[in-house]
């Protein structure tokens, strides 16, 4: 109950003349597909990250140039990659050992008046030369829900965008209140009511000085 991953083990036997740069990629190839309504509003979300040692690297294939990808690809101990559109994301994350270096790479193709964006994102794993080695991975598919995010305890939570870093306190205090309201109210429509309405109480002596 309310986890969004799968576990996954790799197991290499006899692959030490097939390997020649002792090294091997784990990638996730599709993106995430279009969840909205409005295809562009959902557009606007979708990104590809990595966190690289303690440092968050992204890419946004809107960016790219006229048929060429945006591409990121970088050495370095790599906790895990990610792809995600508005409300979801799919994450590749090492579990047995660190993983070496990734890439992300993203895409862009012309679909009637929308700019499709189409995403990559992989990890570089060694490969040590035994005759068999196993490496085990966490697959999460699923909602960009903070505290859910933030349950795994590796820092999936950091590819959600709370704004300038001045705001970000604000941003979260603002999500704080939603989750707990939401504990007693489960309907987020109320909840979102209900807070309009406690934010206009709040700065109704403000309002009403201006």
């Amino acid at each position: 109950p309310d986890k969004y991953h799968v576990g996954l083990t790799i197991t290499l036997k006899h692959f030490r003349d097939i390997i020649a740069n002792r090294r091997y990629n784990l990638s996730w190839d599709s993106g995430i597909a279009i969840t909205e309504n409005n295809a562009q509003d959902d557009l606007q979300y979708s990104k590809a990250y990595s966190l690289l040692g303690d440092e968050l690297v992204d890419i946004d294939a809107s960016k790219a140039k006229k048929g060429e990808p945006e591409v990121e690809s970088m050495e370095g101990t790599t906790k895990w990659v990610a792809v995600r559109n508005k409300y979801f994301t799919s994450i590749i994350t090492p579990v047995s050992r660190n993983a070496t270096g990734m890439s992300l790479v993203g895409t862009k193709q012309k679909q009637g008046e929308l700019e499709l964006e189409n995403y990559k994102a992989s990890v570089t794993m060694p490969y040590s030369e035994n005759v068999a080695q196993e490496d085990s991975f966490l697959v999460y598919v699923g909602p960009l829900d903070y505290e859910v995010l933030r349950s795994y305890d590796r820092d999936f939570q950091r590819m959600m965008n709370f704004g300038w870093k001045i705001i970000r306190p604000i941003s979260k205090g603002v999500l704080w209140a939603f989750t707990q309201i939401h504990k007693y109210i489960p309907n987020y429509g109320l909840v979102l009511i209900l807070f309009g309405v406690a934010v206009k109480i709040l700065v109704f002596p403000l309002t009403k000085k201006s």
